[in-house]
């Protein structure tokens, strides 16, 4: 925990604080958009699986008006009845709408990593104002708080609509699952092995001392 905080307590001008922060937002915000399409990409994977309704059929109760039907069939002619050319026309929208997010993603990723270098092709050094893991700590506790949500969000509509438009949340569940995971991950490197290493070489006795 020293070893994580101990930037914070040698005095630093407020501009290099708030460079460290824009960059981790930067940083976390462009790998955020990545994983939303990826969500999308698992989306399409889940509707060729599992027809388009499982990702984005309508919940029971909702109806459309005859022109709103007539627009969806011109889209789908052969879907066969309304509900399954919304179906498709829904689909579609989740998925490339997220795509087109994870786009921009990969943009603003590779625009980041470009402004980070210097014109020697160095990266430019990290000036270690903020904690150790502090990007990982947000990414793991955000990631999580969302996988959980989608989850019962997926859970809801599975129970109320019988599956029917579940897979776009379970895909957006899944891979923010995944992001946690990944993050906790790395959290553990950054910060807990290199805690139990010193534990393991400095032992505290019960009294509070350090052998050493």
């Amino acid at each position: 925990m020293a070893r994580r905080f101990s930037a914070s307590l040698t005095p630093v001008p407020p501009a290099a604080v708030v460079a460290e922060l824009a960059r981790a937002a930067v940083l976390l915000g462009a790998v955020g958009l990545v994983a939303i399409g990826a969500s999308g990409a698992l989306a399409e994977l889940l509707g060729r699986l599992f027809g388009p309704t499982f990702v984005a059929g309508d919940l029971p109760g909702v109806t459309y008006t005859t022109q709103r039907c007539a627009d969806y069939l011109e889209f789908f002619p052969d879907a066969g009845s309304c509900a399954k050319a919304a179906a498709l026309h829904h689909w579609g929208e989740v998925v490339e709408y997220r795509v087109a997010v994870g786009v921009l993603g990969l943009l603003v990723l590779g625009g980041f990593l470009l402004w980070r270098r210097h014109p020697d092709g160095r990266q430019e050094r990290y000036l270690g104002v903020l904690p150790d893991g502090f990007s990982a700590t947000v990414a793991t506790s955000l990631y999580g708080v969302a996988a959980a949500a989608l989850a019962l969000l997926s859970l809801d509509t599975f129970l109320v609509a019988g599956g029917d438009g579940t897979g776009q949340w379970l895909s957006a569940a899944i891979v923010a699952a995944g992001m946690a995971v990944v993050y906790g991950v790395s959290l553990y490197r950054t910060v807990l092995t290199p805690a139990q290493l010193g534990a393991a070489t400095f032992p505290i006795d019960p009294a509070g001392r350090s052998s050493s």
